[in-house]
């Protein structure tokens, strides 16, 4: 019976000292624990690589995005193509008339070269019945008027026209040099017109000739 205990212990003994090689060589191995910690590690790293990376990614890109939009935004808000000018509903007459016409109410009717008809009075440019211009400079020095555009003008409502004429003997040409200007200041400033050139210095056009009806 000892010699059966004996025999018992030492084959239970020899069974856990096997039991603790084999775990041995299993926790010693390089292969073997890098893989299983090489696991764990994958893990790790790709919840934190990605949850940081795409967390960190798309805020910055987000942020980015945002305030490239705002900018835009404001830009596009911030952009005007001017508008028309407000009409004046009773612009300030000019102290005098064109070609030194007297201030009255008289009408002075001229036709130009073209057919067309002008009713042209100490405040005010018609032509054709369509377009009036309401004067409020008039320099009969520099000879040219600018006015306002009526506000029932089918073109250019309450924009500013400027109007050229030169003197040659006793025919009297005009340029209409402006037509929409968005200020009179504008208007005036306009230099375009060339009265030493009456086949082309209005414009790249001829000058008109007025004959008086």
């Amino acid at each position: 019976m000892k010699h059966l205990a004996s025999f018992v212990v030492l084959s239970l003994f020899g069974a856990a000292l096997s039991q603790a090689c084999t775990i041995g060589e299993i926790s010693d191995d390089p292969a073997d624990a890098g893989g299983a910690a090489g696991e764990t590690g994958d893990g790790d790293g790709d919840g934190d690589g990605d949850g940081d990376g795409d967390g960190d990614g798309d805020g910055d890109g987000d942020g980015d995005g945002d305030g490239d939009g705002v900018g835009g935004d404001s830009m596009g808000t911030g952009g005007t193509d001017g508008g028309a000018p407000t009409c004046i509903s009773t612009p300030t007459a000019p102290p005098g008339a064109p070609f030194e016409l007297a201030p009255s109410n008289e009408e002075n009717l001229y036709t130009d070269d073209l057919g067309s008809s002008h009713n042209i009075m100490w405040n005010s440019w018609t032509i054709d019945d369509l377009y009036t211009a309401h004067l409020t400079v008039v320099d009969n020095e520099l000879d040219y008027a600018v006015g306002q555009n009526d506000e029932n003008d089918p073109e250019n409502a309450c924009y500013y026209s400027k109007f050229v004429w030169y003197e040659d003997g006793s025919d009297l040409y005009y340029c209409q040099s402006v037509f929409g200007a968005e200020s009179e200041e504008e208007a005036e400033g306009d230099d375009s017109a060339d009265p030493t050139d009456l086949e082309a210095g209005c414009d790249g056009v001829a000058w008109s000739l007025l004959t008086p009806d």
